[in-house]
């Protein structure tokens, strides 16, 4: 599941090469975005400058499912697959090059 704690955890894992993410097919129940609860927050309107009652959304909360992601430095890179034809792809280059490397190993190692 593509959730800011598990990328978090991954984060500090330190041995992570990349992060592929598919969209399903279909929406789950929750929705998502990667950017802040309260865009803006600290200028504008939402600044103390303007009235303590407004600063950070205090009144309105213009993001409710926003978890930062955006805001976040992963050091790996983090792809975004929109369908099952490119998760396919994947499959059969992992396929593929598990063969290749099979038929190496065979090749320099005969039995």
């Amino acid at each position: 599941m593509f959730t800011r704690d598990v990328m978090l955890r991954l984060k500090v894992k330190g041995r992570v090469a990349g992060v592929a993410v598919v969209i399903p097919n279909r929406p789950e129940g929750a929705q998502f975005s990667p950017h802040l609860k309260c865009p803006n927050t600290g200028s504008g309107v939402y600044s103390p400058d303007y009235g303590p009652e407004f600063v950070n959304c205090n009144k309105t909360l213009w993001n409710p499912d926003g978890n930062e992601l955006s805001y976040e430095d992963f050091p790996f890179p983090v792809f975004l697959l929109k369908d099952d034809n490119e998760t396919q792809v994947i499959r059969k280059v992992r396929h593929h090059k598990l063969q290749v490397t099979s038929f190496c190993h065979k090749s320099r190692h005969p039995e």
